[in-house]
């Protein structure tokens, strides 16, 4: 699903939102698409579970298994078991508006030597309220950010809110080097407030650990 304008697309079942009965499937790996990928500031994505996505190369950077919002915001969703080859197994959330929040994000990972297996956060983007688990990457196995400003505010860095980061791993998923950052790593910049990070793991190959398990 590609998404250019500014509308809400929300699950419906007997006038709820119904998340885990409304599954948007990319039907990965006999096929390589995005669950979706949203490009607009008032782009509202709202009670889904978006499962075994994997985009393209050439389909947006081939970022963001499950979802890519490089403008607009997700809510209530769950991202599981999706796969990118560069970045954002889960999520990849680009600008300064995006938001991911209220959601669970698991079970999600990138190719050797990638970065941000379940959420990858760009210049101001935020994840809120959500619980990220089980997640794989050499870099960053839950989350990674990258700030792209010289000289950031405080209300301008990417942000980590009111999450739990848990059980996630940093390292070879089965060959490549060694692992940082298990639960999060930032290139630069990352705002962390309220947050829960535990029983995350960095390892090599030969399980010993490298730096940062859990930051």
């Amino acid at each position: 699903i590609v998404i250019t304008k500014g509308i809400t697309l929300q699950s419906y079942n007997n006038g709820q939102i119904d998340r885990d009965g409304t599954i948007l499937d990319g039907q990965y790996p006999a096929f390589s698409n995005r669950c979706i990928y949203a490009n607009h500031t008032s782009a509202l994505i709202q009670g889904f579970t978006l499962t075994n996505g994997c985009p393209a190369t050439n389909s947006y950077s081939g970022y963001g298994g499950g979802l890519y919002l490089e403008k607009g915001k997700a809510r209530n969703c769950r991202i599981v078991g999706n796969f990118s080859a560069t970045a954002g197994g889960g999520a990849y959330l680009k600008d300064n508006s995006t938001l991911l929040a209220d959601s669970i994000i698991s079970g999600n990972w990138v190719g050797t030597n990638s970065s941000g297996g379940g959420v990858y956060l760009e210049r101001a983007a935020t994840a809120t309220n959500c619980v990220i688990f089980n997640n794989w990457a050499a870099i960053g196995g839950g989350v990674f950010s990258l700030c792209d400003f010289a000289a950031p505010s405080w209300t301008g860095l990417p942000a980590l809110l009111d999450c739990t980061v848990s059980n996630n791993v940093a390292g070879p998923r089965s060959n490549g080097t060694g692992g940082t950052g298990g639960g999060v790593c930032t290139a630069n910049f990352l705002r962390i407030d309220r947050c829960r990070i535990m029983a995350n793991e960095s390892r090599q190959t030969s399980g010993a650990q490298t730096s940062g398990a859990g930051l």
